[in-house]
């Protein structure tokens, strides 16, 4: 008794807050029936903090807000050290702050680096969704905290609109089924809501208002299906694989060709910029700033751009900034000028955690979740993960949320839906899962009818908590229930009502759903019944196949120099069997779960112990590996690494779980030089080899040639008479210029195994078409060596890890027997301590250094093979240098020695 006089004197408590102090004590008091445990309250804290109608600005926070930025680290630690809260301490922490009053600017920043603990909430599911096919409608301006209806647009063709109300999901309206959908914008005329629906069906766009009712039907004279489409007031900007047109009331005002693949599509607010400028995402690693049919001027980017969106929302103060997200997780900013642009910022790592995010984005949206009066940049990537910053200042973004998921993320917008006055992220799927990320814990989570939201809301904090306090005891600690309060009631839409208790209503809505499940399994049996008796029958019944769309990549990790093979379908996936006809190896990858088995591949069909039918049919397999996916995996995510100098084919066959089985087959070609990678800059300061091609062929013909070499090229070749591309290899870092025209070629490079590789393929090219070429070849040998320095480091520190890792099962053997190790060099004592990230690290890329010693290799023999002499005798003498003593000296002095 004497310390909770002692708390309350340091609380200053007086007469207005005993009751309450009491009330809380009693509260604190309540056991769970069987357990014996209190009643779970850290929670509180945020709903307490989160729940205040209270409007605060930015230069003065209260201390409801300091909950914002303080209980989710709290409540995170209070359970993870197995703390047990009592309603009494959460209350006495609560009036603590009151005294302590506001909080300055300086105590946010301080804080600003604490995550917000945003939960997931499943609305409903649709057929597969493309990219940006999912909108919120603006909010009532006279009723800004109701919930906002949704519109999504699926691939089975149908538009539907809905909204949430008392946590049940109201269908507005909803289309039949037809042609795809591509893409759904919300837009309108200049002044009014945005809440004009346009969707795009192949090559048509159709118009619908919030109700329903068409308005338009707009075939374009496009001859491929609309990808990308931007709608703002009268102006209809779509784009193809290649082709963008601009509309004005439905009638062509502008077009243009781009000399690689769209990704993406956005023109800036006409009400802050004079005239239509639209801004394209381009494969080629440029943003094109269009006016009117003509290209005004070109951005270069480090990697390929895949989505834009405007900054804040808008564009900026001055209505000219943009933000793009990569193929490599990278987020930035451009400010566009008059005739060029500013690179602002590029964000590689989260600012605050350090954390290298490598999932490609896929979309991006701005939305005030946070409640500080400022839009936060939301972030969906292709790896399933969803992103939440806040801007710090006009550079930096603090990283204040994650969501990790499986299915890659196809939209992300900001709004309130769930329930009134709670924002929230809505996301969409590939698979097409439409959720919410929502403050809250727990996917059961109770949550009050708005009738006791009103009185909790309400500004009189001691009445708030003294209600809140009323219903813990008498509704939950009475029934024994272990639960927590979110500021997003509707997890599970059962409240305090002057019908019946929570209890009453938590049985009732569980009988229900029992019954909804009872009534689906006995549809489910009656129609299993009726599938097998009509295929035992005698009658002749035709089974169909199920169709299924795939959703495949296949994106260069310029980092790790590997590819990363990444397959989704809508339904789960039970197994996966990939099949390659050159050598690859398969990496490991943590997101991968599932089990892989390989199988014995087909020998050489030119070796002697090959059968008959083996040489016959002319196939070598050279990986045969099955992947069995666990229950409800729709998405695939494998690691491979190719070898450059060998190009082929990577087939995978997808099975999903449908009856009756079907497979896909996905192929992804590899190239000979598939380590290199597009880059801007060319050091002209190195030793370079040459390689020159003269003959009778054609611009397009060369171009066709150097696209099935090189990644990352267009297909189609350039509108110019020639063409300029640079190259880095991702593995040795090695350069590659490529100059070509009608008649002409000639490619530099400081290593002289990829001019031997450029030269093998384009004369095997050239033979094929049967053109006959003059080559020239100018071999440096500063850049042999040249290229030996880029190998040593990374052959130095392979070879000692490898030769560590060697070292620790002996050195665990000594240690197993003896009690003291300190007689060891602190070298040994060093692997030992560190054993386990030494084994993790070799095992994460075990074919590293052969594969280092491979290239060595090649290097070696492609030097003198343009001599015309032929040193692969020599070879195991190379080999044991490498082994035993190497050195970057004896490595130089050995590829000079004469014989």
């Amino acid at each position: 008794m004497a310390e909770v006089e002692t708390v309350q004197r340091l609380l200053g408590l007086d007469g207005k807050f005993k009751d309450l102090w009491d009330l809380a004590s009693a509260a604190g008091k309540s056991r769970v029936p069987g357990t014996g445990s209190r009643i779970e309250t850290a929670v509180i804290i945020q709903w307490l903090a989160l729940n205040d109608s209270a409007k605060h600005s930015r230069e003065s926070i209260s201390s409801s807000i300091l909950f914002q930025l303080l209980d989710n680290s709290l409540a995170r630690n209070m359970f993870l050290a197995g703390w047990t809260v009592t309603i009494a301490d959460v209350v006495a922490y609560l009036l603590l702050l009151e005294i302590r009053g506001p909080m300055t600017i300086q105590d946010r920043e301080h804080h600003a680096g604490m995550e917000v603990l945003l939960n997931r909430v499943d609305y409903l599911q649709v057929a597969s969704t493309s990219r940006y096919c999912l909108g919120i409608f603006p909010a009532n301006q006279q009723e800004e905290k109701a919930t906002q209806k949704v519109v999504v647009g699926d691939q089975d063709g149908v538009l539907q609109v809905f909204h949430v109300k008392k946590g049940e999901i109201n269908i507005i309206f909803r289309t039949l089924p037809e042609t795809r959908i591509n893409r759904v914008s919300l837009s309108g005329s200049a002044g009014n809501p945005q809440d004009k629906i346009f969707a795009c069906y192949g090559s048509t766009v159709k118009g619908f208002n919030k109700k329903g009712k068409q308005f338009l039907g707009f075939g374009t004279n496009l001859a491929e299906d609309i990808q990308h489409m931007c709608v703002r007031g009268s102006d209809l900007l779509v784009c193809s694989h290649y082709v963008y047109n601009h509309y004005r009331d439905c009638v062509e005002t502008g077009y243009y060709l781009c000399g690689d693949e769209i990704r993406d599509i956005i023109c800036l607010p006409p009400n802050k910029i004079t005239g239509l400028t639209t801004i394209i995402a381009c494969g080629d690693r440029c943003l094109r700033v269009i006016k009117g049919s003509k290209m005004a001027f070109e951005v270069t980017l480090e990697s390929v751009p895949t989505c834009l969106e405007l900054a804040d929302g808008d564009g900026g103060v001055s209505g000219d900034s943009v933000m793009f997200g990569t193929e490599d997780g990278h987020v930035g900013m451009v400010k566009l000028g008059t005739t060029s642009a500013t690179i602002e910022w590029i964000m590689t790592e989260d600012y605050n955690t350090g954390i290298v995010r490598s999932g490609a984005v896929s979309c991006m949206a701005h939305h005030d979740i946070t409640g500080d009066g400022y839009k936060d940049l939301i972030v969906g990537r292709e790896d399933g993960s969803v992103d939440l910053y806040s801007y710090q200042d006009a550079e930096t973004l603090l990283h204040r949320f994650n969501y990790a998921g499986s299915e890659s993320v196809t939209t992300v917008a900001g709004g309130i839906v769930g329930h009134e006055g709670y924002q929230e992220i809505l996301v969409s799927t590939f698979s097409g899962w439409i959720f919410g990320l929502t403050r809250g814990r727990g996917k059961a989570v109770i949550g009050l009818e708005p009738e006791a939201l009103g009185i909790l809301g309400g500004k009189d904090r001691i009445q708030k908590l003294r209600v809140l306090l009323e219903f813990l005891i008498l509704d939950f600690a009475a029934e024994g229930m272990i639960f927590g309060l979110t500021n997003c009631p509707e997890h599970l839409v059962l409240g305090v009502t002057s019908g019946g208790t929570v209890a009453v209503r938590l049985h009732e809505k569980i009988h229900l759903l029992k019954n909804e499940i009872e009534e689906l399994q006995e549809m489910v049996a009656v129609e299993r019944k009726n599938y097998h008796s009509q295929t035992q029958g005698s009658e002749g019944v035709l089974s169909a196949v199920p169709t299924f769309f795939v959703k495949d990549q296949m994106i260069l990790n310029r980092e790790e120099a590997s590819y990363v093979v990444s397959l989704e379908v809508q339904t789960p996936i039970d197994i996966i069997l990939l099949q390659s006809d050159i050598p690859v190896d398969l990496l490991d990858f943590e997101k991968n779960s599932a089990v892989v088995s390989f199988s014995k591949c087909d020998p050489d069909p030119a070796d002697a112990s090959a059968t008959e039918k083996e040489r016959l049919s002319g196939i070598r397999n050279h990986l045969l590996a099955t992947y069995r996916c666990q229950a409800n995996t729709t998405r695939l995510e494998v690691k491979i690494r190719t070898i450059e100098g060998q190009y082929g084919t990577l087939q995978a066959y997808i099975i999903p779980r449908v009856q009756p089985k079907s497979c896909v087959v996905r192929a992804f070609p590899i190239k000979p030089l598939s380590l290199h990678t597009r880059t801007k800059e060319f050091d002209n300061n190195r030793p370079f080899s040459v390689l020159i091609l003269k003959g009778n062929f054609s611009f397009a013909e060369v171009h066709s040639w150097v696209f099935s070499c090189l990644p990352e090229i267009p297909e189609r070749p350039p509108a110019e008479d020639s063409a300029t591309w640079y190259f880095a290899s991702t593995f040795l870092d090695t350069i590659l210029e490529c100059e070509y025209k009608r008649g002409e070629a000639q490619f530099r490079s400081d290593n002289v195994s990829t001019v031997s590789i450029l030269k093998e393929f384009l004369t095997k090219e050239a033979t094929r078409n049967m053109i006959r070429l003059e080559l020239s070849c100018d071999v440096s040998k500063e850049s042999v060596i040249h290229a030996l320095s880029l190998m040593s480091p990374k052959l130095q520190a392979h070879l000692k890890l490898s030769k560590q890792v060697q070292l620790i099962d002996g050195l665990k053997e000594i240690e197993l027997h003896e009690s003291d190790i300190s007689f060891l060099d602190s070298e040994y004592q060093e692997i030992l301590k560190n054993a386990d990230q030494l084994k993790a690290q070799y095992n994460k890329q075990p074919c590293y250094l052969d594969r280092l010693y491979g290239m060595i290799t090649d290097l070696y023999i492609d030097q003198y093979k343009f001599q015309g002499v032929n040193v692969k005798s020599r070879v195991p003498l190379l080999l044991d240098l490498l082994d035993n003593n190497y050195s970057l000296d004896s490595l130089t002095e050995f590829f000079q020695a004469d014989f």
